[in-house]
Order: structure tokens, then sequence, then C-alpha cells
């Protein structure tokens, strides 16, 4: 069974336009349509979301200095060097038992296999903003971590 369309309504102007529908009305009012039918999206409040355990952090970026001052001594030669390319460091993988990149090193460093494909490290960073975790899959031209 479908759901009852109740509402239809164009928005924009000129030559492109954009049909939006709104396929039920909610009834309970705990939720606030905006004027072109879309319900408004709102960040959860910080009160409610502070015990919950699938809660997310808010994370902030450092500087690069202020990387290497808080965690030079977690981290390898190489990155001493490679932290200073990006402008905002959000996680350098200071828990990871970290590969020893070799600067100008072949396979990307040292980071990659004779194949090209990257060397699994659980707990590092990638560009200083992403922790990797696990490989989640592979593919024909590559890995999904």
């Amino acid at each position: 069974m479908l759901p009852h369309i109740s509402q239809t309504q164009s928005v924009g102007g000129g030559q492109s336009q954009i049909k939006v529908t709104q396929l039920f009305d909610d009834k309970s009012g705990s939720e606030q349509l905006q004027g072109h039918g879309l319900p408004q999206v709102r960040p959860p409040s910080s009160a409610a979301s502070a015990g919950s355990k699938g809660s997310l952090k808010r994370t902030h970026a450092v500087a690069p200095g202020t990387a290497m001052k808080n965690f030079m001594h977690k981290m390898t030669a190489y990155e001493h060097h490679e932290i200073f390319s990006y402008n905002q460091i959000y996680f350098v993988g200071q828990n990871s038992k970290k590969r020893q990149g070799i600067v100008g090193g072949s396979q990307n460093n040292g980071y990659d296999d004779e194949h090209g494909s990257y060397l699994h490290v659980p707990h590092d960073h990638i560009a200083y903003r992403y922790e990797v975790l696990k490989v989640i899959g592979k593919g024909s031209f590559g890995q999904v971590i």
C-alpha cells in the first residue's frame, strides 16, 4: 500500500524548478516542516546526547606544531616531516604500532606492498584526519578500509 500524498509544491524559479512532494502529514506535531515541505534538521542537544553511548564527540583540529609537541614521542621520523604538509591535525594514531616510513622510498615510502595496496596498520591515521580500524572489503582495484 502506497502512502497518501497530501501536498505537492514547486520550489525555485527561472529555468530550473524542483518539485517537492510530501508523502505524509505529521499529525503528532513533533516535527516542524519548513516552507518547502521538508523537515527541519537540528543537531542533537548536548544535554540529550551527553549520556548516550553511541553519541558522536566533537573533535577540534590542532596545528601541526601543537600535535608534534604533544605526540612527537608516538610518531615516526617520517611523520615528523610529513605532518607539516597538513594545516589541521585531527588524529595522529598515537596508539598504533606504526610502520616506519622511508622518505623517498619505493612503494609509497614503504606504506604500500609490491602490488600498490596499502599495508593496513590498525589504529593508524589517514591524512591526520581518520583512524584506520580494519579492512572491510576488497575489490578489483583496492581495499575498503
